[in-house]
């Protein structure tokens, strides 16, 4: 009787522990992406009367105080933003929300910025493009880039992307340690 309850006790300090793990992290908040002056306004302009996400806030204003360049009006801010997608939950562990928005034309070339962003902890995260779309398991990753390791589990963060991006249709937080799909964004114009 006196093992079974030190067995209890043991995985209800190993559930807490991974409850709390995968609620703490620093959040990060890194700048947007400022928009190269060499930058001509995109040939296909939004309808600004469709919503891209339905229910999303969406905050693209480049740079962050854009009232400090006048030559940036919100209507030509908002026409950088070429694709965009949210983040979703897989299972009951791995959950990811916040935007993923992609900047074809900034001063460091093209970005992908996570935007309001948060998922689970976990283990060796990295940042894939995939050519897949709509993907809600491990084994719907295909063929993918890697951008490189996910530099927070919370904030605003943006990494630089490879000049074929436009090939690709979402955007992946991969374990690398265990091959799991912890949240991915399918890229919609």
């Amino acid at each position: 009787m006196n093992k079974f309850f030190t067995i209890l006790i043991i995985l209800a300090l190993a559930a807490g522990g991974f409850y709390l793990y995968t609620q703490s992290g620093e959040v990060l908040d890194e700048q947007a992406p400022v928009i190269s002056e060499n930058t001509s306004t995109p040939e296909t302009t939004p309808d600004p009367n469709k919503p891209l996400l339905q229910g999303a806030k969406i905050n693209r204003m480049i740079p962050d105080e854009p009232e400090n360049d006048p030559t940036l009006t919100k209507e030509k801010q908002e026409n950088f933003v070429s694709r965009q997608g949210m983040f979703n939950e897989v299972d009951l562990i791995h959950k990811g929300s916040g935007l993923a928005l992609i900047y074809p034309e900034t001063s460091e070339g093209p970005i992908l910025r996570l935007e309001n962003f948060s998922v689970t902890r976990g283990p060796n995260l990295y940042v894939y493009l995939s050519r897949n779309g709509n993907i809600s398991s491990s084994d719907q990753l295909g063929t993918y880039h890697d951008l490189g390791p996910l530099k927070s589990s919370k904030g605003n963060q943006n990494y630089k992307l490879p000049s074929n991006h436009s090939e690709f249709k979402s955007v992946v937080i991969w374990c690398k340690a265990f091959g799991v799909l912890f949240s991915s964004a399918t890229l919609l114009p």
